[in-house]
């Protein structure tokens, strides 16, 4: 499982973007809002697996440019790493 404190500055960088607030990350989820606060206050500290894929896929999309700019430094990587 993943830490729910990541799960937690996930959707807090979510919002931070202004792209979603807390009921546009319940809607995208199709979850009740009380289940992003929940989450977000420390309430809920063990996150289902199936919330914690939508939120950092939630994340992925918001924050695009920051995961292409972890793959192109893992694929750099790779290029010079030696068998």
């Amino acid at each position: 499982m993943i830490d729910a404190g990541v799960i937690r500055f996930l959707i807090n960088d979510i919002i931070a973007t202004e792209e979603y607030n807390l009921e546009g990350v319940a809607n995208y989820m199709r979850v009740p809002l009380d289940v992003i606060v929940d989450l977000v206050t420390g309430i809920n500290i063990n996150p289902s697996l199936a919330i914690s894929t939508k939120i950092i896929e939630l994340h992925t999309t918001v924050r695009k440019p920051v995961y292409g700019e972890i793959i192109k430094k893992i694929a750099e990587n790779q290029a010079t790493y030696k068998y």
